[in-house]
């Protein structure tokens, strides 16, 4: 039987600067799961969840990603990101989601664009939040 070796690695940074310096050849399997902000004008700590160009701030990094993605962009802009051809589409439901701002739908599930990756039992992802 073959040994498996299981690497990790978590970047935390500015994707643009970290991504252009991940040299995907190392590993075997590449992937990128990614979960971008939502440009919806949130302060966070040190960070104000509002890019001006946020259409051009996605073509900045979108094509630095291995050819194997998974985004989950949220209801407001999935249509941003398929203009880049999603292979398949996916829904994270959220079964125990809270409701925002009275918007049920908002928290009771998201969008998720894959690119390059096949699932075998379907893309409906059952994951308490």
């Amino acid at each position: 039987m073959q040994e498996v070796h299981i690497t990790q690695d978590i970047h935390l940074g500015d994707s643009v600067i970290l991504l252009r310096n991940i040299n995907y050849e190392s590993y075997q399997h590449p992937i990128v799961i990614t979960d971008p902000p939502w440009n919806v004008n949130r302060d966070y700590p040190g960070f104000k969840d509002k890019i001006p160009d946020y259409e051009r701030w996605i073509d900045l990094w979108f094509d630095l990603l291995p050819p194997k993605k998974i985004i989950f962009p949220g209801l407001i802009h999935w249509q941003k990101y398929v203009k880049y051809n999603p292979t398949s589409l996916g829904f994270w439901y959220k079964r125990n989601g809270q409701a925002r701002s009275g918007n049920f739908q908002w928290s009771q599930g998201d969008p998720i664009l894959i690119w390059n990756i096949n699932f075998n039992q379907g893309n409906v992802f059952d994951i308490p939040v």
